[in-house]
């Protein structure tokens, strides 16, 4: 329960639930976040903000992206509370040196094994924002990154792939017909982005250094990862059902 006025559980409850692979919901949660399908509005979610997140928000230029902006820093809050039962107003986040952000809270909140000792007990989490749709997505314990993107029909594709994506996934879009090229350009976007976001490394880890499967009507996979000891058996990468017009992945390491 937030103070005596929002009841996390009960608001979490109303939130949309992504569909994803049947071998991740015991793993991970994904929440859907949009202005349009909250139970409760900016105003009423506005109080769990801090008051960096406040600056954060008032700093906007542009009021669409500072409401989702806003939306989805709140409803995370809430949902953290819901998983960690620290209060939403009372959770605190810092980055690691890549920026990958985690609930930063005093071992004090956590929990106590057999012997005493305390136990990290707080989940990971990831979010992406993209237009008029963000995802929040959190793992009991393992690492984990989500990714939405927005189709922007003014993308240059061809330029973007060679540009940033590995020789093969470039290539792999090339081979397909020209009218199913941007959705497999999205495709691998959101699956390079999960990716990446789960690692924690930022762009300190080349684009090219890995490899996604960009067909959006076949399976997700990670092909190939050429950085220190990982391996593609190391992780999980899965398509998520998002709202037509929009791309999107999630990616786990396994436990």
């Amino acid at each position: 329960m937030l103070g005596n006025t929002l009841d996390s559980a009960k608001l979490v409850a109303q939130l949309p639930v992504v569909t994803c692979a049947p071998a991740l919901q015991n793993d991970c949660v994904i929440y859907a976040i949009s202005e349009q399908e909250s139970p409760v509005n900016l105003d009423v979610l506005y109080p769990v903000l801090s008051n960096d997140e406040k600056q954060q928000l008032a700093a906007f230029r542009i009021n669409k992206h500072a409401k989702l902006w806003g939306y989805t820093h709140a409803w995370l809050r809430l949902i953290l509370e819901h998983h960690t039962q620290v209060a939403a107003s009372q959770l605190c986040f810092a980055k690691n040196a890549y920026g990958k952000p985690y609930i930063s809270n005093n071992v004090s909140n956590n929990i106590s094994n057999n012997d005493g000792n305390k136990v990290a007990t707080f989940p990971q989490f990831n979010i992406s924002h993209s237009e008029q749709r963000a995802l929040i997505a959190v793992s009991k314990h393992v690492d984990i990154g989500v990714d939405i993107e927005f189709a922007k029909p003014y993308i240059q594709t061809t330029k973007l792939a060679k540009h940033y994506f590995s020789n093969d996934e470039t290539q792999a879009i090339q081979s397909l017909r020209s009218d199913e090229q941007q959705a497999a350009f999205f495709t691998c976007w959101s699956r390079k982005e999960a990716f990446i976001k789960a690692m924690g490394l930022g762009l300190s880890m080349p684009l090219s250094d890995f490899s996604v499967s960009v067909e959006p009507t076949k399976p997700a996979q990670l092909l190939r990862v050429n950085y220190q000891n990982e391996h593609p058996s190391n992780w999980c990468l899965h398509h998520i059902e998002v709202p037509s017009g929009y791309f999107a992945a999630v990616a786990l390491r396994k436990g």
